[in-house]
C-alpha cells in the first residue's frame, strides 16, 4: 500500500497539490527532486502518473477530478479543468479524500459483536455468513407484514446507482435520508412556488447579490462551483455582495457590506425590502402580472405591515438601509437573492425560502441570466423510494412500534443529530430495535451499537452517475468510477445490497455498469453509443449542440398547477397554514442578564462529513471555541480563552471562549463536525502506531474540541416538518460557577 506521509508531504513542499505526497514509492517516482534536469520537479514528478477522471462525493457539490493513479495506486487527486460546473477547482475535503481511502483505522472486513451492544468488541466474520443471516432476518420480517418496519438510514448521495432500485424490491423500506432531512424546508419551499426542487442563483452575471444567512465562501451545497462564479462576478462585473447574518462569517466579513440582524428577525427585513420596491414602482409588472399567482396590488396588500421602520425595530438594521438594499437591488440590475441554512434551518424556515423567491420575482430575475435560475440537470430513471421526515427516535416514539431491521448506510445520527442521545437509547434496546446492521468505513457513534458492520467501499473505489444543477445552464452528466482496487473485502453500497437481494428474490442480477449503460441509452445524444467508454475517458458528457438557455417557463409555464409561480400557495391554505410568506415575532427571547444566549452552529471548509479521521483536515482544525460578542462577554465577566459551560436541555458542554465583534450581541456562535467520542484516533487527536508513520506524529488533541450537536433544541419547520436547528436559546455559565 502506498503510504501517505507527513514526511513526504512535507519534502515535496507541493501545497497547491496536496494529494501528491507519496511514501514507499518516493524514490521511483520523485526522483526529479533530487536530479537537475531540463524539466521542472513538477513536471518530472508527474510524467508516470496516469490520471483517471471521477467526482468528488465529499459533499453535495459533486466535482469533477482526476485521479493520479501509479501502479494501481491512488495517489493524490487533481481538479478536472474541463469539468462543468468546477472547472478544475477543488476544495481540501476533495483532497483529504485520500486519507478516507487509505485511512489505516478504516473497516476492511465485516464485523459482528462479541458482547453488549455498545461495548465496542468486535470480530471478524465472512460475507457469507453476513449476507445468509441478514437475508435471513429480512425474510423473517416480510412474513411478520407490518408489524415491524424494515428501516434504511442512508446518509451519503452517490448519485445514480442501482441501490434504490434493490431496496424497493427487497423491501420496499421506510427510508430516512440524511441529506433530504437536511434540505427538506429548502426543497418544500421551491416545490410550492416553482414547482420545482431548487434553484440556482446565477451569481457569475450578477450586479447586486444579497445574501441572507449563506456561507458560500466556506459552505454551500454547491461550494466550489459557486463561490468561483460568486468571485469572478465580484472581480469581472463589480458586482456588490451585500450580506445579512447573525455572524462575521468568512463570506460576510468578504462583503461589501454585512448587517448583523437580530436572531430570527430575516423575515421582517426581507419583506420590508419587497415592500419598499413595490412602494417605489421599481418592480417588474409585467412579469407578475403574467407569471404569478397574485397582482402587484395583491402583493402589497400582504406586505402592508412591513414597513422598514418595523424592520428596524425587530431586526436592528436602519431604516436608511432597508431602503437603500431596495433601491439597489431593483436598480443595479441583474440582481439576485439567495438564503442559506441560517435562514432555511429556522421553525420558518419554507417560509424564508418563499420570501426570497418572492424577492427575485418581484424584480422579474426569474430564469434570466444573473437572476434566480431553474435548475437545469439530467434525469435518471430509479425507483422512487420516499424518504420519511422524521428520524428513528420519532418512528419509535410517536407510532409505538419497533423496528425489525434497522440498517444504516453512511449515517451517524447518535453524533449528527440533536436527537442524537435518544438514539443511543434506543439501539441499546435490542426489544426496540432487534437488528442492526450498518454499511459505513469506520466505527462511528452509532455504528457502536450495531450487531454487524458491513466495509463500504469509498467514492474512490465505486460506480455512479450523478448530475447536479448546472452552474452554467447547460445539463451535463458525470461518470464516478473506480481510481483504485477497493481495498479489503470492501464492497459498494449497491454491490452489498445485490448480494441481499440475490439470496431472497429471484431476478435481482447485480451491474453496476450495465444500468449505467443503461441510464445512458436513455440520454438524447447518447442512444446508440457506447456512452460508458465516453464518460469513462472524458469524465463527463454534455450535448454540444446546446447552449446556455434563460426563461424556460415561456415554453410550458412553471411545474406548478397554475403553471405559474405560486407567490400565494393556495395548498398552504387549505392545511390552515398561511398560504403567503409571514414574519411572526420570535417567541425565543434570550434574557442576557441571566446569561441567555442564542446558539448558532457553524461548518468550516475543512470538515468533512463523512471524513473526520483525516490527519490533514483534523491538524487544520481541532479546535471549536465558542464566538461571543465582547460587549456580551464583558456583562458576563468573561475574559479570552475562560472555560465556561453551555447548558440546554438539561444537558451541558464545556468550551472555552473566543471573544469578538463578529457576532451580534444576542449570539454564540460556535463550529460543528468536532468532538467525536468513535472513529479513529485521528479524529479524537491520539497518537498511534500503524502503518502510516504519520500517525505516530499527531501533536493536537482534542481538549478544546467540543460535541455541540446535542445541545440543540430540535423543532419542527412549520410547513415542511423539516428540522430547524437554528433556534435554540442556551444559558452560559463560567465553569465551576
Amino acid at each position: 500500500m502506498t503510504l501517505l506521509t507527513r514526511r513526504v508531504f512535507l519534502r515535496t513542499g507541493v501545497l497547491g497539490a496536496a494529494g501528491l505526497a507519496l511514501g514507499s514509492q518516493l524514490d521511483k517516482l520523485l526522483y526529479a527532486f533530487e536530479k537537475d534536469g531540463d524539466l521542472y520537479s513538477f513536471q518530472r514528478a508527474i510524467r508516470p502518473f496516469t490520471l483517471i477522471p471521477s467526482v468528488c462525493f465529499q459533499c453535495q457539490a459533486g466535482c469533477g477530478l482526476l485521479g493520479m493513479v501509479v501502479d494501481g495506486e491512488l495517489i493524490g487527486v487533481l481538479g478536472n479543468p474541463r469539468y462543468p460546473n468546477n472547472k478544475g477547482g477543488l476544495c481540501a475535503r476533495a483532497i483529504a479524500g485520500v486519507n478516507l481511502a487509505y485511512d489505516p483505522e478504516r473497516i476492511l472486513f465485516p464485523l459482528k459483536r462479541k458482547r453488549e451492544r455498545g461495548g465496542n468488541q468486535w470480530e471478524r466474520m465472512s460475507w457469507q455468513e453476513a449476507i445468509r443471516e441478514i437475508s435471513s432476518r429480512l425474510v423473517e420480517l416480510r412474513s411478520k407484514g407490518q408489524n415491524q418496519r424494515f428501516v434504511v438510514q442512508m446518509g451519503a448521495d452517490d448519485g445514480a446507482t442501482p441501490a434504490k432500485n434493490i431496496l424497493k424490491k427487497i423491501g420496499p423500506p421506510t427510508l430516512i435520508d440524511d441529506l433530504y432531512l437536511r434540505d427538506l424546508n429548502r426543497m418544500k419551499a421551491h416545490e410550492l412556488v416553482l414547482g420545482e426542487e431548487g434553484g440556482v442563483a446565477d451569481v457569475a452575471h450578477s450586479q447586486t447579490i444579497l445574501n441572507f444567512g449563506s456561507n458560500p465562501y466556506e459552505s454551500h451545497e454547491s461550494y466550489i462551483p459557486f463561490i468561483q462564479r460568486l468571485i469572478s462576478a465580484r472581480i469581472n462585473n463589480h458586482a456588490k455582495l451585500i450580506t445579512f447574518d447573525v455572524r462575521l462569517s468568512n463570506t460576510a466579513g468578504r462583503s461589501d457590506e454585512w448587517y448583523p440582524v437580530r436572531p430570527g428577525t430575516d423575515m421582517a427585513v426581507i419583506l420590508a425590502i419587497c415592500k419598499t420596491i413595490l412602494e417605489r414602482g421599481l418592480v417588474d409588472r409585467a412579469f407578475l402580472t403574467q407569471w404569478t399567482n397574485l397582482s402587484p396590488d395583491q402583493i402589497l396588500s400582504y406586505l402592508a405591515p412591513y414597513t422598514p421602520q418595523m424592520a428596524e425595530k425587530e431586526s436592528g438594521v436602519p431604516v436608511k438601509e432597508i431602503i437603500k438594499v431596495a433601491n439597489d437591488f431593483a436598480t443595479f440590475k441583474p440582481s439576485v437573492a439567495f438564503c442559506g441554512s441560517g435562514l432555511t434551518h429556522q421553525r420558518s424556515g419554507t417560509y424564508h425560502q418563499m420570501a426570497i423567491l418572492l424577492l427575485n420575482a418581484l424584480v422579474g430575475n426569474i430564469d434570466q441570466k444573473g437572476g434566480y435560475g431553474l435548475p437545469k440537470r439530467v434525469r435518471f430513471e430509479e425507483h422512487d423510494v420516499p424518504s420519511n421526515v422524521s428520524g428513528i427516535d420519532h418512528l419509535i416514539d410517536e407510532e409505538n412500534r419497533s423496528i425489525g431491521f434497522y440498517l444504516t448506510y453512511l449515517s451517524n445520527p447518535v453524533y449528527a443529530d440533536p436527537s442524537g442521545k435518544r438514539m443511543e437509547e434506543i439501539l441499546k434496546d435490542e426489544k426496540l430495535i432487534p437488528f442492526y446492521v450498518a454499511a459505513d468505513t469506520h466505527i462511528t457513534e452509532t455504528s457502536l451499537f450495531a450487531d454487524m458492520i458491513l466495509p463500504v467501499a469509498t467514492h474512490f473505489e465505486s460506480w455512479g452517475l450523478d448530475s447536479r444543477p448546472a452552474m452554467d445552464r447547460i445539463p451535463y452528466i458525470g461518470l464516478r468510477q473506480p481510481l483504485m482496487k477497493p481495498r479489503g473485502e470492501t464492497v459498494s453500497f449497491s454491490h452489498l445490497l445485490g448480494m441481499i437481494g440475490k439470496r431472497i428474490e429471484k431476478g435481482i442480477e447485480l451491474d453496476e455498469k450495465g444500468f449505467i449503460q443503461a441510464q445512458l441509452k436513455r440520454i438524447r445524444g447518447l442512444e446508440g453509443t457506447d456512452g460508458i467508454k465516453r464518460l469513462e475517458k472524458e469524465g463527463f458528457w454534455m450535448d454540444p449542440n446546446l447552449s446556455p438557455s434563460y426563461e424556460s417557463y415561456r415554453q410550458s409555464g412553471f411545474k406548478t398547477p397554475s403553471r405559474k409561480m405560486e407567490l400565494y400557495a393556495s395548498r398552504l391554505k387549505k392545511e390552515g397554514l398561511s398560504p403567503f410568506p409571514a414574519y411572526k415575532e420570535n417567541d425565543k427571547k434570550a434574557n442576557l442578564n441571566n446569561g441567555e444566549l442564542f446558539l448558532t452552529p457553524f461548518s468550516k471548509n475543512v470538515t468533512a462529513r463523512y471524513n473526520p479521521n483525516s490527519k490533514w483536515l483534523s491538524e487544520i482544525y481541532h479546535e471549536n471555541p465558542l464566538w461571543i460578542n465582547e460587549k456580551t462577554a464583558k456583562s458576563l465577566g468573561l475574559a479570552e480563552g475562560e472555560k465556561v459551560e453551555i447548558h440546554s436541555k438539561g444537558m451541558k458542554a464545556t468550551v472555552y471562549v473566543h471573544l469578538t465583534q463578529s457576532v451580534h450581541p444576542e449570539v454564540v456562535a460556535i463550529g460543528r463536525d468536532l468532538g467525536h467520542w468513535a472513529y479513529g484516533h485521528v479524529a479524537k487527536g491520539k497518537k498511534f502506531k500503524s502503518q502510516d508513520p504519520d500517525t505516530s506524529l499527531i501533536w493536537w488533541d482534542n481538549g478544546k474540541s467540543v460535541h455541540v450537536n446535542w445541545l440543540i433544541q430540535e423543532e419542527k419547520d412549520r410547513v415542511s416538518g423539516g428540522l430547524s436547528v437554528m433556534s435554540t436559546v442556551v444559558k452560559i455559565k463560567k465553569s465551576g460557577g
